[in-house]
């Protein structure tokens, strides 16, 4: 039986870079491949998004993350 995996977006844009947008990309990759994320989230590095104001930014689970951090991603995504 096939899992579903749900999608997180990362803006690494140029400025999101700047930002911290590689950092976040680590951290998010380092926390979804252990227990209780482990095989349920599939995370996607994309180009800018055109919101460079709210860099860093994510897109995980139809929430925009505006300046964002790991623990911020993390907390949503620990809702059911």
């Amino acid at each position: 039986m096939k899992v579903k995996r749900q999608l997180i977006l990362i803006c690494t844009g140029k400025d999101c870079k700047k930002s911290g947008g590689k950092e976040l990309y680590r951290e998010l990759k380092k926390s979804t491949a252990k227990e209780p994320f482990k095989g349920q989230f599939k995370l996607i590095k994309t180009k800018c998004m055109d919101m460079c104001k709210s860099a860093p930014l994510a897109v995980a689970k139809d929430f925009y993350f505006k300046k964002t951090s790991p623990l911020k991603v993390l907390e949503v995504l620990k809702k059911p």
